[in-house]
């Protein structure tokens, strides 16, 4: 079985991707096969004519994924940018009975689950099949230390990132 993390935003090991190598640890239990895409290493352009090397490649990469984990900022009450315009790329059905789980990851004031309707309803619209267990976090959630890296501090965000995978592998296997 394998999982195909998403990560959508700009940002080179932010918290967004932070939660998904959260993620790839609990997939280690269940000898799942992970892979993270970081979207901001690709060259991606709005549009479904794109025909790029790279955007071909992520397609297949979702394709040959049995699950998907789709991780995103909260950018102005939504998924980044970034994120929309990758997903944009998938074709019709493109999700078809894949099992699919959300993170959503809030820096300001807001509605930290705002994104995750999002997602969800994009999910549903390529046939994918959104788990229950979703994840809204804050950056309050994580903690810094002396030379500047972030970990989770939060134990309930924790739990329910293992309890999202357990589901995605419930669900997949």
């Amino acid at each position: 079985m394998k999982i195909l993390m998403i990560s959508g935003t700009y940002n080179r090991q932010s918290r967004t991707w932070l939660m998904l190598e959260e993620a790839r640890k609990h997939c280690d239990t269940y000898d799942v096969e992970t892979e993270i895409v970081e979207l901001c290493d690709y060259a991606i352009t709005v549009g479904q004519k794109d025909t790029s090397h790279q955007i071909s490649e992520l397609v297949e990469k979702i394709n040959e994924s049995e699950a998907i984990i789709f991780s995103t900022p909260n950018y102005q009450g939504s998924i980044s940018g970034l994120l929309k315009v990758a997903i944009d790329h998938i074709p019709e059905r493109g999700l078809k009975n894949k099992s699919v789980g959300l993170i959503s990851v809030s820096g300001g004031i807001g509605n930290m689950s705002q994104p995750l309707s999002h997602l969800r309803d994009i999910v549903s619209s390529l046939e994918g099949l959104a788990v229950a267990t979703n994840i809204a976090c804050h950056s309050d959630d994580f903690i810094r230390d002396e030379e500047g890296k972030s970990s989770i501090s939060n134990e309930k965000i924790l739990e329910r990132v293992k309890d999202m995978v357990e589901e995605l592998y419930r669900h997949t296997k």
